[in-house]
């Protein structure tokens, strides 16, 4: 999707002059008709707040556009009536809105407004929906009604939002990757109903015949095969490259998240990389994801054991022309977890009861660090032991490494030598060219006079006068 139209879709207007008639002098009654006759947008109305409204409804809109005040009460000319109480709940009852918005979904706000600007940040600031270091917490654009329209009154709505969207890079990214993804789940699902339109009830008796959950194996099979389809997404340089100031706690928390799913978000059931943690210990499981689904009403999970790194231990261990940990073939360290860095050890495995287990279940760490370490021990289970070597013959051993490293010494100062050698020459040629270029400089910058013979005359001829021919 082209970044011109990230948020062509579904938006939603909140208003409570959205239905006054054309004659009704607001700019929202000419926003709303550019939107919805020369964009071509699906838009769904509203002059108040809408209450009790479903969340989840809104996760595939692309924009929320809400006016500030939405007090709404007209006299009997028609004319809005303005009290300072009106407007206070009025505002009121937006922050509510927005504050119950942000904490559910992911959606652009667009506040435009008669209001002033200002006073809407203070007043958001305030309730710490915004920062006061022009940090945007939250997708809130904020416009005077006047602004969306130039000169000649064409709308520039959309032209103000991709400026705003350059520096809110969050929105960004994740409307271009919904465009995709979004374009994958249709393709999938176009191809599948060529088949039969049933094709869920065949994979879920197939999935029931084997013995595991059915609603979980669909899920698995539906998000393998999109995320198979989902394009490269190819996102903006200038707006990702633009780095901004991030405190360490900030940065750790971001990947944190990369690496670590907290146990709120996930399903119910057993997977590969769920951890768990009893007092001060962390388990880990490495169970294959085919093995954790449980047959016969037994769900046993396999677990390694973990502990939290020192910080002494994190700065020894960490390798920082690779930025990852030093690891033993028996160990495995995966990080920052909530602030933590965990070493897992290989020895010893300990299988548990699922169902006797899941409520010390804390999360699950994602792929490819939980890939990394079922790998790791895949690894550390098939390796082949090999025999102790007699100490008694390792002195002999270390003398003939001794003479092996005087000859490699020698070898080196030979070679050293001769490199010298080299680079004398060079430094030697180097100042004779660096001698005659200054040679050539300090004659270019004398004056420049040649003699020449005319008729048994010497006469000097400025270079200047060169082209001049003389009367005979």
């Amino acid at each position: 999707m082209d970044d011109k139209n990230l948020f062509d879709g579904i938006g939603i207007v909140i208003d409570d002059h959205v239905f006054k008639g054309e004659g009704y002098n607001d700019k929202i009654l000419q926003l709303v008709n550019f939107l919805e006759n020369k964009k071509h947008l699906p838009l769904v109305k509203y002059d108040k707040l809408p209450e009790d409204i479903d969340m989840n409804a809104l996760m595939t809109v692309k924009f929320l556009l809400l006016d500030w005040d939405l007090s709404g009460l007209n006299d009997d000319l028609g004319l809005p009536i303005q009290t300072p109480m009106l407007k206070k709940n009025a505002i009121f009852a937006n922050v509510e809105f927005i504050k119950k918005i942000t904490k559910s979904i992911v959606v652009p706000i667009f506040i435009f407004s008669n209001d002033s600007v200002d006073d809407i940040k203070n007043k958001l600031i305030e309730e710490k929906i915004l920062t006061d270091n022009n940090d945007v917490s939250f997708p809130i654009f904020i416009k005077s009604k006047s602004d969306l329209f130039d000169e000649n009154g064409d709308c520039i709505m959309f032209e103000l939002v991709n400026d705003w969207v350059k520096s809110t890079s969050s929105i960004y990214v994740i409307h271009k990757w919904k465009a995709a993804y979004s374009n994958a789940i249709n393709n999938m699902a176009l191809e599948l109903g060529k088949t039969t339109t049933s094709w869920p009830n065949v994979l879920w008796t197939t999935f029931k015949t084997d013995g595991v959950n059915p609603s979980e194996e669909i899920a698995t099979v539906i998000n393998q095969n999109v995320l198979a389809r989902v394009q490269p997404v190819i996102f903006n340089e200038q707006i990702l490259n633009d780095i901004k100031p991030c405190d360490n706690k900030i940065l750790m928390d971001i990947l944190s998240k990369q690496r670590f799913i907290e146990n709120d978000n996930i399903s119910e059931s057993s997977s590969t990389g769920d951890l768990y943690k009893e007092k001060k210990d962390y388990y880990l499981n490495i169970r294959p994801f085919c093995d954790c689904v449980g047959r016969d009403g037994v769900n046993e999970i396999y677990l390694i054991k973990g502990s939290i790194l020192s910080q002494n231990k994190v700065k020894t261990l960490f390798k920082r022309d690779y930025g990852n940990f030093s690891e033993q073939s028996n160990t495995a360290i995966v990080g920052p977890i909530n602030s933590k860095y965990i070493e897992f050890r290989f020895k010893n495995i300990l299988i548990k009861d699922y169902k006797d287990f899941k409520d010390k279940r804390i999360g699950r760490i994602i792929p490819p660090f939980i890939t990394h370490i079922t790998q790791k021990y895949g690894l550390y289970v098939h390796r082949q032991g090999l025999p102790r070597i007699p100490t008694e013959i390792i002195p002999l051993v270390e003398e003939e490494k001794e003479d092996d490293k005087n000859s490699e010494l020698l070898a080196q100062i030979e070679c050293l030598t001769n490199d010298l050698g080299k680079v004398q020459k060079d430094n030697s040629e180097l100042q004779k060219k660096i001698a005659k270029l200054q040679s050539q400089k300090e004659s270019q910058q004398k004056p420049s006079q040649k003699a020449y013979t005319l008729y048994n005359c010497k006469v000097n001829i400025v270079p200047s006068l060169k082209k001049r021919r003389l009367k005979k």
